[in-house]
């Protein structure tokens, strides 16, 4: 199972899906100026679907370019997340996803295609982008 969130395009949301299956199995949204609010998202998510943290896989998220707070602390819970969980990151930067209209990009179901997509990258730690600039964690 692969944890996956973004707060780069309102409405922000966290999902868990299946690898295998590609299906979602949990989701939650809220809106993205409210930051603080990601990793409580998270753990509600993980306890409506009855799912333990030993059980992620990996952590998807949009790592930027985007507003500074949401990128830095999106950034920030994923490599900690992935650090104590021993699993690995994925991230996509939103330039990739410039071509999709607003409609696709805040769809969770189109979040998940995305995680297929080449041009995710695959880490142990992971940066935020904010404009040009690369802020490694």
């Amino acid at each position: 199972m692969i944890l996956a969130f973004q707060q780069i395009f309102p409405p922000a949301f966290c999902l868990v899906f299946s690898k295998q299956e590609k299906k979602i199995l949990v989701q939650n949204s809220w809106n993205p100026q409210k930051t603080r609010d990601l990793l409580s998202k998270l753990a509600a998510s993980l306890k409506k679907g009855k799912i333990k943290p030993s059980q992620l896989k990996g952590i998807f998220f949009i790592n930027g370019p985007g507003n500074f707070t949401p990128v830095r602390i999106s950034c920030v819970i994923a490599n900690t997340l992935a650090k104590n969980l021993f699993i690995p990151i994925f991230s996509l930067s939103s330039d990739d996803l410039k071509k999709f209209s607003t409609k696709e990009k805040t769809n969770p179901e189109f979040l998940v295609k995305m995680f297929f997509n080449k041009k995710v990258i695959k880490n142990n730690f992971t940066e935020a982008i904010f404009g040009n600039e690369k802020i490694i964690n």
